[in-house]
């Protein structure tokens, strides 16, 4: 069986044992896991993938991003 983003979600909102809000936007929709502190997840489905997204923070948070983005392509680079 192969998802789409409307299964998906029909599926995902029917579920109460999940303990989530679903707040569905024309390319994504939004899961809220409200057991694990409101975690928000983006939830984008690309052709054969399902691609979920989550922001660790705010870039507007980082003093100096350059450098963190630096910093970040030093360690991840294989």
């Amino acid at each position: 069986m192969s998802w789409s983003k409307m299964s998906l979600y029909n599926v995902l909102s029917k579920c109460s044992a999940l303990n989530i809000d679903l707040k569905n936007n024309r390319d994504f929709f939004i899961l809220v896991m409200r057991n694990y502190g409101k975690l928000q997840l983006n939830i984008l489905l690309a052709s054969c993938q399902i691609i979920i997204e989550r922001y660790i923070f705010l870039v507007k948070l980082i003093r100096q991003p350059e450098k963190f983005n630096a910093f970040l392509l030093r360690r991840l680079v294989c």
